[in-house]
């Protein structure tokens, strides 16, 4: 079952911070500011407030009210700070609250989880203000002043919003493991790892670990969408039904998204950022939790889980737990999809592989003795199939029938194409009627079984070796040439549009004498735009090729040619299917 939602956000082009966090020693958040060096700025702070000012806040279970000096005033951890907040959510020298007179400035000192004013997250210098609520990790402190202006009861410590940066996963890894239940859930998973299961598969089971892990309402699985960038939901538990609305707080979802953290919300009615939410409020939520799916290399969705009871609120630990387990699945999801990928390699190439050996099979085997006459053909393909063909074939009334051609496009559907317009060339041929009704016969054909942007290139010609009479068409195809034993070269230029390209086709035929000892040259355009950088090998140095190793052993030209081109190239890889026929009359 997958639910298409649509989101605000779009799966970022440059990956997930947490995968740049790997590589970069320096803590870094794409939304706040706070962790690059701050311009200083004009202020102009409130003219009301003045005397001394307050932080007033809950800190390891008990109420604290600290009184600001004037002058600047470092809020964190450490034994040295003025303002001690006593948290591992709080940095050593967390955060900044400059009193100058009746300015104040509140700045965060690069720390780990960083700071928010009133919900928002803190970017360079912000003023404050009596009645401001300022949040470090875990830690919300309201600023108040000496005559009670602002004062309020201190926040309740459960009421507050978790961020989990990623880098903070394995901190506090003691205490995770010292769960059995986890550690059970990490041998489950890492059966999951080793089995070669189908994606669709394994979803149900991935939820139903967690769930032994960490007790839930409710657990969905989102996963960026590959074609179009947004979140698809693929698993749930329980099932969400198609017609039924998407159970997840939106809000929450965005501040994963944004940030790429794990954010728990333990009181959602009350908590300052959430409670006004519409979300909150339709799905009764108390309190939820949202992890990104990190692979270790780029973030690949996220999952989510809440619970509508007061009876049980998710705390720090389990929001620790839950990104772990978010971690193993986000892994075993990208193992899964890389075996499926393999898989349909594996299929894809048998296909080809099958459909080549028919292509193969298809052209001549051999190339017929006509008297009077050499003959001989290469076709290299630059895939397992490829879109060229040929065909040398005795007519019943003794005339030779020639072809070369080129199905536009390439693989598997150029392959049947292929397949198909050569098989009616000879049915048509054989009926012995006349090259211009043979084109409008199999261009109608064409047409009916092909695309509206597929066509066939074809030069088509019928030669008579008792007259030498080369009666031909040319329907969108590079001009064959005709070399005499001097440097004279006449072009069979084209007579009609590509087959297959128009509904109704009309196309005209031509004639020429092949002249004694004169090299007939057809071939297709791989061969003139073989590439070397920007450079293409062109028709002039085809030509010059063909007048250069015009040799009486016709594979010997062929192997010259060839040779010709591939120099040309060097290390460039052949982006087309090349393919040459040659006809020369010997007397």
């Amino acid at each position: 079952m997958q639910i298409r939602i649509c989101l605000k956000s779009r799966k970022p082009e440059d990956g997930s911070r947490a995968s740049q966090a790997a590589n970069d020693p320096t803590p870094s958040h794409p939304e706040r500011k706070c962790c690059e060096p701050t311009r200083r700025r004009s202020f102009r702070g409130p003219r009301s407030v003045s005397g001394r000012y307050t932080l007033t806040g809950t800190v390891a279970g008990r109420e604290s009210i600290w009184t600001l000096a004037e002058g600047e005033n470092v809020l964190g951890r450490g034994h040295d700070c003025e303002v001690q907040l006593r948290d591992p959510s709080v940095s050593r020298r967390h955060a900044l609250v400059r009193v100058e007179g009746e300015r104040i400035e509140f700045e965060d000192l690069r720390s780990r989880n960083g700071s928010w004013k009133n919900g928002d997250p803190l970017e360079g210098v912000e003023p404050l203000r009596a009645g401001d609520r300022i949040q470090l990790g875990d830690i919300v402190l309201t600023l108040g002043d000496a005559n009670g202006e602002g004062r309020q009861a201190p926040p309740r410590s459960d009421l507050m919003t978790t961020r989990l940066r990623w880098e903070e996963v394995g901190s506090g890894s003691e205490e995770v493991r010292e769960s059995g239940a986890f550690l059970d859930a990490v041998i489950e998973a890492a059966q999951f790892m080793v089995l070669p299961t189908a994606l669709e598969e394994i979803l149900p089971s991935l939820l139903d670990l967690v769930a032994s892990v960490v007790p839930t309402d409710r657990i969905l699985l989102l996963l960026w969408h590959e074609e179009d960038g947004e979140l698809e939901l693929v698993a749930s538990r329980p099932p969400v039904a198609k017609s039924e609305p998407l159970p997840l707080s939106q809000t929450l979802v965005d501040e994963v998204l944004r940030n790429r953290d794990s954010v728990l919300v333990v009181d959602a009615p009350n908590d300052p950022q959430f409670a006004q939410a519409k979300s909150i409020a339709a799905l009764n939520l108390q309190s939820a939790m949202a992890a990104p799916l990190f692979d270790n290399e780029q973030v690949i969705g996220l999952i989510y889980a809440h619970d509508e009871g007061a009876a049980h609120r998710f705390d720090r630990k389990e929001l620790r737990v839950f990104t772990m387990l978010a971690n193993l699945i986000a892994i075993k999801i990208t193992n899964a999809r890389l075996l499926e990928q393999h898989r349909e390699k594996l299929r894809l190439e048998h296909e080809m592989a099958a459909a080549g050996m028919i292509q193969r099979r298809i052209l001549p085997g051999r190339i017929p003795e006509i008297p009077g006459y050499a003959v001989a053909s290469r076709l290299v393909p630059c895939r397992e199939t490829g879109g060229d063909f040929y065909d040398v074939r005795v007519l019943p009334g003794g005339k030779i029938l020639l072809a070369v051609g080129d199905v536009s496009g390439k693989g598997s559907g150029a392959a049947l194409l292929t397949s198909l317009t050569l098989s009616a060339i000879r049915v048509l041929a054989a009926q012995e009627i006349e090259l211009d009704v043979l084109g409008a016969r199999l261009n109608e054909h064409v047409f009916e079984a092909s695309g509206p942007t597929t066509y066939v290139t074809l030069w088509l010609g019928i030669l008579d070796p008792a007259s030498h009479r080369l009666v031909y068409l040319n329907a969108g195809h590079n001009p064959p040439q005709l070399l005499t034993d001097g440097s004279d070269v006449t072009l069979l230029t084209r007579t009609g549009l590509p087959i297959g390209m128009l509904e109704e086709g009309t196309f005209g035929i031509a004639e020429v004498t092949l002249p004694s000892h004169g090299l007939l040259c057809v071939y297709t355009d791989g061969l003139v735009e073989a590439r070397r950088d920007e450079d293409l090998f062109g028709e002039e140095r085809l030509q010059e090729s063909f007048s250069r190793n015009a040799a009486d052993i016709l594979n010997e030209t062929i192997d010259a040619v060839f040779g010709e081109v591939e120099a040309f190239q060097e290390d460039d890889v052949a982006e087309d299917d090349c393919t040459l026929l040659l006809v020369r009359r010997l007397g």
